[in-house]
């Protein structure tokens, strides 16, 4: 592997499409950020695929850059003239997912709703520190203080800035990529921690995905659906035949 910084390796090589990706990010970004500080930006962001260590290896947009970057892409939509350290946390509010063995896992949690409820509290505060110890060399600190506070609370959302972070961390489920994962990717176990086989395993697919779509759906406001529906007939050709089925009956 490469070396890097601090006598480090490389822990995930993005493919060629990604880091086409990333430029074409940048460059989406320029409107947003004070053009002073584009340089910034850009060391943050190279930076970052320098560290990052996606836990999901199969599917690693799932807790890569890239799903920052889709969230990011979703509040400048929300909003085109967000603030910078709104931008920041949108890229960073994960980032616990993309440090490999610093992650906070779901796993380690009682599945019950106050389990969950724990873990997302633990995933906020370890992404919030683990992202913002990132910003430390390149951003002042009245900039990391309000990053900080985003990520710490994106799980809980609210009114203003929070409130469209906590929406487009909603939204991003619904980008091409991530639907064709949940619907034709995930993977479900018996009680013994053994995959399905084939036929039951699409079943749980079919079913988990309706669950998740509903689910979704009936947390947005009539302004969130109608956003949501443009969003999806303007990507309609990049979803996958079944997504683009299923989908269309489910939100009929």
């Amino acid at each position: 592997m490469e070396k890097i910084k601090n006598g480090e390796h490389r822990q995930y090589e993005m493919t060629s499409e990604e880091k086409k990706d990333i430029q074409k990010f940048l460059e989406e970004i320029e409107n947003c950020i004070n053009p002073d500080h584009h340089a910034q930006f850009t060391k943050l962001i190279n930076h970052l695929c320098e560290i990052q260590d996606p836990y999901n290896k199969k599917y690693p947009f799932i807790d890569n850059i890239t799903h920052g970057m889709e969230v990011a892409r979703l509040c400048m939509r929300k909003d085109p003239k967000l603030s910078e350290h709104l931008l920041l946390a949108a890229i960073g509010h994960d980032w616990d997912r993309a440090c490999g063995e610093k992650r906070i896992k779901s796993t380690d949690y009682p599945n019950s709703k106050e389990g969950n409820k724990k873990y997302k509290e633990d995933h906020s505060i370890n992404s919030a520190g683990l992202f913002c110890a990132e910003l430390q060399e390149i951003f002042d600190e009245d900039t990391i203080k309000k990053v900080h506070h985003l990520i710490l609370n994106h799980e809980i959302g609210g009114e203003g800035e929070l409130g469209i972070l906590d929406f487009a961390d909603g939204m991003v489920f619904f980008s091409p990529k991530t639907l064709d994962y949940y619907r034709n990717g995930r993977i479900y176990v018996d009680i013994n921690g053994n995959e399905l086989p084939p036929k039951e395993l699409e079943e749980e697919r079919k079913k988990g995905f309706a669950t998740k779509v509903n689910f979704m759906f009936e947390t947005f406001s009539k302004e969130d659906i109608q956003f949501l529906k443009n969003y999806l007939q303007q990507n309609r050709s990049e979803l996958n035949p079944i997504v683009r089925s299923e989908l269309d009956d489910l939100l009929r």
